[in-house]
């Protein structure tokens, strides 16, 4: 599509989500047949399915593409009004410790891992997800974001906790590039059905996969350790008494005690590292 090929946008791969949505729609259509009354029914379709404010963000895609082939492209003469759901100027969602602690018993493994991460680094969706072991550095504890991902087109640079370089080892050896994958294959999205169920069983409302960003204020300090000590033995690897349980990596070094993970010096892999870890190393 040329949209698509066109665009240099750092959220193509969640314009992409939504053409797909769109599709089952549109794919009949010619683009000067659609109208105010099509673009309005397929506003209430999602509305009801999700939000208004979700609605909004591809009301917002539709009138783009819209707009681009009509000034741009010339293909048609006109461009039909597109009516936005009323928002609130400013949305701040967040949850707290306990409901962090409940959501993550109630996610697959998978996405435990991946929620972790976000909280652990405040990165957006698609960083997370796109994350490739060549942005990542266990040895030295750090990853970045390229400009060309970033929403800012400024690279990011990220320290990584303790926590966050925990998930990282969890995944390695899944796949030769991605960080987060799903049964051998990447993880495209995470608002996903299982994300949605998680969140209903967990109690938890109007919260969107976003919301991390905010909730990472709220784990500050003490708050994370509450979080990693309620969640259970062997929980992201680490242990209710500070230890943690180490698995093998390439060339990094355990997040608890740094020994050097393509050997076994220090302790075994797959068994609770002896050193305990620092109290203050479990801060983000």
């Amino acid at each position: 599509m040329k949209w698509l090929q066109e665009t240099e946008k750092a959220t193509i791969e969640e314009d992409k989500a939504k053409l797909r949505w769109l599709q089952p729609f549109l794919r009949t259509k010619y683009l000067d047949s659609i109208d105010r009354e099509l673009v309005a029914d397929l506003a209430r379709i999602k509305a009801e399915q999700s939000s208004p404010p979700t609605a909004n963000r591809y009301l917002a895609l539709v009138r783009a593409i819209l707009r681009k082939a009509a000034f741009e492209w010339e293909w048609i003469d006109r461009v039909p009004k597109v009516k936005l759901y009323r928002e609130a100027r400013r949305r701040i969602r967040w949850i707290t410790p306990e409901q962090v602690q409940t959501l993550l018993r109630e996610l697959p493994a998978h996405q435990v891992d991946i929620v972790l991460f976000a909280l652990s680094t405040g990165l957006r969706q698609s960083n997370v997800l796109e994350l490739e072991w060549s942005q990542v550095d266990l040895a030295r504890r750090v990853a970045w974001i390229h400009a060309d991902q970033a929403k800012g087109r400024r690279s990011i640079h990220v320290s990584l906790s303790s926590i966050a370089v925990a998930v990282l080892v969890r995944q390695v050896g899944k796949h030769p590039e991605r960080v987060f994958t799903y049964n051998g294959k990447p993880i495209a999205w995470a608002n996903t059905l299982a994300w949605r169920q998680a969140l209903k069983r967990a109690g938890i409302e109007d919260f969107r996969w976003h919301d991390l960003r905010h909730t990472l204020g709220e784990l500050a300090g003490a708050a994370w350790d509450a979080v990693v000590r309620g969640a259970g033995d062997g929980f992201l690897g680490i242990r209710r008494d500070g230890a943690a349980v180490c698995a093998p990596g390439s060339g990094a070094s355990c997040g608890a005690c740094r020994s050097d993970l393509r050997t076994t010096r220090g302790h075994k892999f797959g068994t609770s590292c002896q050193r305990k870890r620092p109290e203050r190393e479990l801060e983000p």
